[in-house]
């Protein structure tokens, strides 16, 4: 199972406008025909919020479009840019899911909520962490916990003071759980790999721009490409990742 990761897209109401200078229309653009000309065709698209910049419907609908006719089954999840409404009504369709669970073959994916409303940190209700405890101790398949804010710190005070403010609770359930292998996160705009015990923590790049690494202060990595994750989730509960770069 081939599993593509895309965050951070942040298409914008029409598709002329830019986001710091950067078309992100056109970033997407290249990250999806990079990917269709790739050796091996996706069997997964996974998109990990701040998928339109405003939440714009019209940004959604351009996403629909961009990604239908590939036939690839797609989730997504919301990251604080998102708006919800707008999302479930202008992106899903039969082949683009909003879902919290999704049952593979010999894994499982575990979609979390992190955003709250009019913030841009993240924090996951006692709910959803009630819910994915209980998920994860009904469900004994190696697990692939998504989510869009990093419940990590990337050694940048303004990244990590916008990251998931609960990251201890969370941690909390996830390593009491063997069979959770993989956390997948964005909203960083920039990569990480990361290790918390025995549970791989993996940032991804944006599809439109990067930002700094290990910067004190907002700052634009002038070198940073778009980008997506690839993941291949082997049926005996390993599994390989890595970045591909436009």
């Amino acid at each position: 199972m081939l599993l593509v990761q895309l965050t951070d897209i942040h298409l914008m109401a029409s598709p002329e406008q830019t986001l710091r200078g950067v078309n992100t229309q056109e970033t997407l653009e290249k990250v999806l025909q990079a990917i269709a000309n790739s050796d091996q065709k996706p069997d997964l698209f996974l998109l990990t919020g701040d998928l339109a910049d405003a939440g714009d419907g019209e940004a959604y609908q351009r996403l629909r479009s961009a990604i239908t006719p590939m036939g690839i089954p797609t989730y997504a999840l919301m990251g604080n840019h998102d708006l919800r409404d707008h999302l479930c009504q202008h992106l899903i369709n039969d082949l683009i899911h909003y879902q919290q669970q999704i049952i593979l073959d010999n894994w499982q994916i575990l979609c979390l909520d992190s955003t709250v409303a009019g913030q841009i940190g993240g924090h996951l209700s006692q709910e959803t962490l009630n819910w994915l405890e209980q998920t994860l101790n009904t469900s004994q398949l190696p697990t692939l916990i998504a989510l869009h804010h990093p419940p990590v710190l990337l050694e940048s005070a303004w990244i990590d003071s916008m990251g998931l403010a609960n990251r201890e609770d969370f941690w909390a359930v996830c390593q009491r759980f063997p069979h959770v292998k993989v956390v997948l996160c964005g909203h960083a705009h920039q990569r990480a790999d990361l290790r918390q015990g025995e549970i791989d923590c993996f940032v991804t790049p944006s599809t439109c721009m990067q930002f700094l690494p290990k910067s004190a202060e907002f700052a634009i990595d002038s070198d940073g490409r778009p980008a997506w994750r690839w993941l291949e989730l082997k049926n005996d509960g390993s599994y390989a990742t890595g970045v591909g770069f436009c």
